[in-house]
C-alpha cells in the first residue's frame, strides 16, 4: 500500500483492505504506519493484529506507543541494510535488536576506523556473509550505535545492539559543540496541539528552520511554545524559527526524514 497517499481522506480506504483479508500482521515504516495508527486512534477504531513490524527509520519512544495501542499487538522494530551486511531484530524483551550473524558480521568503529569496546558509541560496520554475488568487506555505514556488553535476558546468545537512534547525518551540532539526537527532538512537540506533520532542518550551525502543516486550532501561543522548548534543548545561540507549510513530501524511497543537517560535522560520535 502506498505510502505517499495517507490521508484522512484516504485512510478508511486502507483500514476496508486491511480488514477486507482478516491480515495477522503488517509491516512499514515508523512515520507511516504512526500517521495510520494516529487516524485509527482518534477515531476510536482498533485493528486488531498479532504484530506490527517496523523498519528503515527511526522509531520513537511516542511512534511505538500510538502504534501499539491502534492495534493492540506489540511491536517489533528490525534493523537492516539494502546492502546486505547487517540484520538485527526484537525480541519478545524489546531491549534493542539481536545482531544475527550468519547475515553478516558487525563491528563496531570510531572515527578513526579503531575499533571499540563493547558498551562504547561508534559507527556500524557490516560485513555479508550472505550475499554471494557482491560481498562487501567492513562497508561503513553512518549509523550510530554500540553493542551491549550483556547478553539479552530472553536467553537468545546472538549479541544485542542497542538502538540506532539517529544517522550521522541527521544530528543537530550546536555552536558549542553539542550533538543533539533527534530523539530528544520529539519532546518539544508532546505537549503541542494541533500539528499534523512536522520536519527540522538545520540549514547552518546557528539557524534551525521548523516546518509544520498545522491544523485551524493551531496558534501563536502553541507556536512559542514550540519554539522555547526546542531552545531548551538546542540552546540560545541558535535562531530557531517556524515556516508553515501545505505538506511535507516524503523522499522518493517513501522514506520520511524528520531531521536534515547540512552542517558539516568533524566527529559525529554522541557523547
Amino acid at each position: 500500500m502506498s505510502a505517499f497517499h495517507l490521508s484522512d481522506v484516504n485512510i478508511p480506504h486502507y483500514v476496508e483492505k486491511i480488514n477486507s483479508f482478516n491480515a495477522r500482521a503488517i509491516e512499514g515504516y515508523p512515520s507511516t504506519l504512526y500517521i495510520l495508527a494516529d487516524y485509527l486512534n482518534r477515531h476510536d477504531i482498533k485493528l486488531k493484529l498479532k504484530a506490527v513490524f517496523s523498519s528503515s527509520e527511526t522509531l520513537y519512544p511516542n511512534q511505538r506507543e500510538a502504534i501499539e495501542q491502534a492495534f493492540d499487538c506489540k511491536l517489533f522494530d528490525f534493523y537492516g541494510t539494502a546492502e546486505r551486511v547487517v540484520f538485527g531484530t526484537e525480541c519478545h524483551v524489546h531491549n534493542g535488536k539481536h545482531l544475527n550473524f550468519e547475515y553478516g558480521y558487525s563491528e563496531i568503529v570510531d572515527d578513526q576506523d579503531r575499533l571499540v569496546a563493547n558498551g562504547t558509541k561508534g559507527y556500524l560496520v557490516g560485513s555479508s556473509l550472505l550475499n554471494k554475488g557482491m560481498p562487501l568487506i567492513r562497508y561503513k555505514t553512518t549509523d550510530i550505535t554500540s553493542i551491549s556488553s550483556d547478553l539479552c535476558s530472553c536467553g537468545r546468545s546472538m549479541p544485542i545492539m542497542e538502538n540506532i537512534t539517529t544517522k550521522a547525518e541527521d544530528i543537530i551540532v550546536t555552536p558549542e559543540g553539542k550533538q543533539v539526537s533527534p530523539s530528544v527532538l520529539t519532546h518539544p512537540f508532546k505537549m503541542i496541539n494541533g500539528i499534523n506533520k512536522s520536519q527540522i532542518i538545520q540549514n547552518s550551525i546557528d539557524d534551525i528552520l521548523i516546518k509544520l502543516v498545522v491544523e485551524s486550532d493551531f496558534n501563536v501561543t502553541e507556536e512559542k511554545k514550540l519554539i522555547e522548548s526546542f531552545v531548551d534543548r538546542v540552546g540560545t545561540s541558535v535562531n530557531v524559527r517556524v515556516e508553515y507549510v501545505k505538506d511535507i513530501p516524503r523522499e522518493r524511497s517513501g522514506k520520511y526524514r524528520w531531521v536534515i543537517s547540512h552542517v558539516p560535522k568533524e566527529s559525529l560520535l554522541l557523547n
